[in-house]
């Protein structure tokens, strides 16, 4: 894996399966510490990298349920690396600053704002709060980029603050996961809660259509004002 042949290997019979795009998830080169996942866990212990995988470049050290990570990658290598190999859309996961966002926006990469819900560094900002950010900073950002969203997400009225926020898209995660525990079926009830609620705080709201939505309809509780 050192010269990363088997993820170019994966990337190519996603693109021959008709995938439409790409996330490269570039801020979790191992994982924090989960200490609920540590009191719940079936092993002990995880077993460490072979000697020298560090040097290598991939990430080292102990940590739960971590598979090995690429850790040389920057900004310019990154994404020319995974443009050689597609010209489809390329998301960049893990964007918690609007400064990232802006070298996305620089490098042709859409930005999708995540903290992996919150579980990695404690204390790191929420993507919604990252998303305000970009707005007082850089709107710009929105207007060349596909912004997607994740983190925080639990019901239909977060999904529409998000949008109107500029958000093209929005991921959710344990809603589902949850869900799956009824099966399909309970995915399928997940999703159609999730609908109903969308439209209902739409219309509340008294937008005809989401594409109507705008900063104007979020006001975050610790600003008076926010453009």
């Amino acid at each position: 894996m050192e010269d990363l042949s088997a993820t170019e290997k994966e990337i190519q019979q996603a693109i021959a399966l008709g995938y439409r795009a790409f996330a490269l998830t570039v801020n979790a080169p191992r994982a924090g510490k989960r200490e609920r996942d540590v009191r719940l866990t079936i092993e002990e212990e995880t077993p460490d990298l072979n000697e020298g995988d560090e040097d290598n470049g991939f990430a080292s050290g102990p940590t739960v349920a971590r598979s090995h990570l690429y850790t040389k990658f920057d900004w310019k290598s990154a994404v020319s690396w995974l443009r050689k190999l597609t010209d489809l859309p390329i998301a960049i996961k893990g964007i918690q600053s609007w400064e990232d966002a802006v070298l996305c926006m620089e490098h042709g990469v859409h930005p999708w704002l995540s903290n992996h819900g919150g579980r990695q560094l404690e204390g790191a900002p929420s993507a919604l709060e990252t998303l305000l950010a970009i707005h007082r900073e850089c709107s710009e950002v929105f207007c060349r980029c596909e912004v997607i969203v994740d983190g925080g997400i639990c019901r239909g009225a977060d999904i529409v603050k998000a949008l109107a926020l500029g958000a093209k898209g929005v991921g959710l995660g344990r809603a589902f996961l949850y869900a799956l525990a009824f099966g399909p079926q309970g995915v399928d009830k997940a999703i159609r809660i999730l609908k109903t609620e969308v439209e209902t705080t739409v219309a509340l709201l008294g937008v005809s259509r989401i594409q109507m939505l705008n900063s104007s309809y979020v006001r975050p509780a610790n600003m008076r004002e926010y453009p």
